[in-house]
C-alpha cells in the first residue's frame, strides 16, 4: 500500500513540477520576445528566477532517480522551492496590495497566484513522497 502511495505522490510531484517549469519557461520566453513583461529585480526578470527554481526542483528529482541517497537532492529541491515560494509569496502580496504586478494568464488570473498554489502542492507531494519512501521496507 505504501509503495502505491509513494509512486502516486511521486507521479503527482513530477506532473506539478512539469507544469511549473512549463509556466516559467513560457512566461520567460514571452518576456524575452517582448510579448509580456515580468517584473525585474536588479535588472533581471523575476520569471527567469522562477524558471531556475523549478529547474532546480526538477533536477533534484532527476538525481534521486539514479541515486536515491544523494545528500544534494533535498538541498537542491529546497533551494529551488524556496526561490519560487518567496517570489510567489511576494508577488501575491504585491498583487493584493498594489494590483497589476504579476503577469496574467489568458483568462486574467495573476500567474503569481498559480505559482503560489503550485508551490504549496509541490511541497505537500514532495513531503508525502519522502514519508512513504522512508516507510517502504528496504530490499535485501
Amino acid at each position: 500500500m505504501n509503495k502505491t502511495k509513494s509512486y502516486s505522490s511521486q507521479i503527482s510531484l513530477w506532473i506539478l513540477l512539469a507544469i511549473g517549469l512549463w509556466g516559467g519557461v513560457s512566461v520567460s520566453y514571452e518576456t524575452l520576445i517582448g510579448v509580456s513583461a515580468c517584473p525585474n529585480i536588479i535588472g533581471l526578470p523575476i520569471c527567469y528566477l522562477v524558471t531556475i527554481g523549478y529547474s532546480l526542483m526538477l533536477m533534484s528529482q532527476l538525481i534521486s532517480l539514479f541515486d536515491s541517497h544523494n545528500i544534494l537532492t533535498p538541498k537542491l529541491f529546497y533551494a529551488g522551492w524556496g526561490v519560487v515560494f518567496a517570489i510567489a509569496a511576494m508577488g501575491v502580496s504585491f498583487e493584493l496590495l498594489l494590483t497589476d504586478v504579476c503577469p496574467k494568464s489568458a483568462s486574467g488570473l495573476p500567474l503569481c497566484y498559480v505559482s503560489f498554489g503550485l508551490c504549496i502542492l509541490i511541497l505537500v507531494f514532495y513531503r508525502l513522497h519522502l514519508h512513504y519512501k522512508v516507510s517502504l521496507p528496504s530490499k535485501p
